[in-house]
């Protein structure tokens, strides 16, 4: 970063809540400004004015969203404000299927957040997925790693 870039005088400085990119037909393409949450957001569209790409932060959490004709949310990387991240990656109903980081207490009972990194596989109902945990730490402390396979009825298959 260039010494000084960010200490301009005030008359050198543009300020505003949002900035738009056009292209020639004057239709926006980009843009990069405050969203609802008073979180800062960089998004780019596509021809038909589809949200496409998104930087975000807001809050302490960024992130990195990729999505596809409206569909939004195909793949995002997530870095929360509590030290942990995640790779989704999402289906065609824009349900994170596949989620490789940090994984939810309620994935693997008995580990304890935020220690529990792993890879979580879901079904197109959200009620049946797999958990693997490669790696937490018990309410006791001890290190240890599991697999969860929870079923449509809720009841859940465990192998520490």
């Amino acid at each position: 970063v260039p010494e000084g870039w960010m200490h301009r005088p005030a008359a050198a400085t543009v300020r505003a809540h949002s900035f738009e990119l056009l292209d020639p037909g004057g239709r926006a393409v980009g843009r990069w400004g405050v969203d609802g949450e008073n979180g800062v957001a960089l998004a780019l569209f596509d021809a038909k004015g589809n949200k496409t790409v998104q930087l975000s932060e807001s809050n302490g959490n960024q992130a990195l969203v990729f999505s596809q004709d409206k569909t939004w949310g195909r793949m995002s990387l997530v870095a929360g404000s509590t030290g942990m991240s995640a790779l989704h990656l999402g289906d065609f109903n824009t349900e994170a299927r596949v989620s490789l980081g940090g994984i939810d207490e309620g994935d693997i009972p008995s580990l304890e957040p935020p220690s529990v990194w792993g890879l979580v596989v879901r079904g197109p109902s959200r009620q049946t997925y797999l958990t693997s945990a490669v790696a937490g730490r018990s309410r006791s402390g001890k290190e240890e790693a599991w697999i969860s396979v929870r079923r449509p009825d809720g009841t859940r298959w465990l192998v520490p």
